[in-house]
């Protein structure tokens, strides 16, 4: 992770080293440019971005006060009309103002999720609706990869986490695996946009992943709890240890992957002091996660 004010260190520096001769001044744009350097947002770009939202909870509210009075075809219109102008709007601005882009695309992922609720309910479909979010999230990871949106991967990545959510409190699923194969599709596109704040979300979502789903773990392994926090113990210490071998070659996201795991190690390991220990499985697993982090 980047220390505050990098960016602006870097163009200082920068500066220093083209005088002194140690850097090409041809190479100092692509320098900042790998940095992130000019993709900060300016007031008025913020303002663009709230207003666009703005515009479109505008739209939905004045949709929902007429909602009754509305022909069904004329609801579709609207509906489907205004999301695919914010999408229309977002890719049309993607070169020129990839800020506005950002907003336009964000405000249509946002319809995009309005129209499968108010569709559903005009055609009264009662289904599995955590389904719902799953194709809401699937159409912000559409957007996020086509355009591309960071501001749509955020929301799919908070959407699935969601989903998961719902499926395993809702509906009884104490092992949803399905999960993480959207989570894996999160985590490629994010590495395709080399965006590591969207690593970040799906990190702490995986996390979450994880706690709900420890005590299905737990009874599909046929474990004690000490047994299955041991587990919980070894793997982030594998992940931490791995991510911290490949950080050297400058593999995208190694950091936040160590950074993530080696908290989530020392969590699980501070729970290991409340709980009973004397299980050999779990003493096992302890010995390993030993041997490991001496390793590392």
């Amino acid at each position: 992770m980047r220390p505050p004010f990098y960016v602006r260190q870097l163009r200082r520096d920068l500066d220093e080293w083209i005088k002194r001769g140690l850097v090409p001044e041809s190479s100092r744009a692509a320098i900042l440019e790998s940095a992130g350097a000019g993709q900060g947002m300016s007031f008025a770009s913020i303002l663009g971005i709230l207003g666009a939202i703005l515009i479109g909870a505008a739209a939905m509210s004045f949709v929902a006060d007429n909602w009754e009075r509305m022909p069904k075809l004329a609801r579709l219109m609207v509906l489907f009309g205004g999301m695919w102008l914010a999408f229309g709007l977002g890719w049309f601005l993607a070169h020129g103002r990839p800020v506005l882009s950002q907003a336009f695309v964000l405000l249509g992922v946002l319809l995009f999720g309005a129209n499968i609720m108010l569709v559903a309910q005009t055609y009264h479909i009662n289904a599995h609706y955590p389904d719902g979010i799953l194709l809401w999230a699937g159409g912000a990871m559409a957007a996020a990869a086509l355009i591309p949106s960071r501001a749509s991967l955020a929301l799919a990545i908070g959407l699935g986490a969601l989903w998961t959510h719902y499926e395993h409190f809702d509906f009884d699923k104490a092992l949803h695996w399905q999960y993480l194969g959207f989570w894996a599709l999160g985590v490629a596109t994010a590495i395709v946009l080399n965006w590591r704040p969207a690593i970040q979300l799906s990190a702490v979502a995986l996390i979450y992943w994880a706690i709900i789903s420890t005590e299905g773990l737990r009874l599909l392994l046929g474990w004690s709890e000490v047994e299955a926090a041991a587990l919980y113990v070894l793997i982030p210490l594998v992940l931490w240890a791995a991510a911290n071998a490949l950080r050297p070659q400058a593999i995208g996201g190694a950091l936040t992957v160590e950074h993530y795991a080696f908290l989530v190690f020392l969590v699980t390991g501070f729970i290991l002091h409340f709980i009973d220990r004397n299980t050999a499985v779990a003493q096992s697993w302890m010995v390993a996660a030993g041997i490991l982090s001496f390793g590392a």
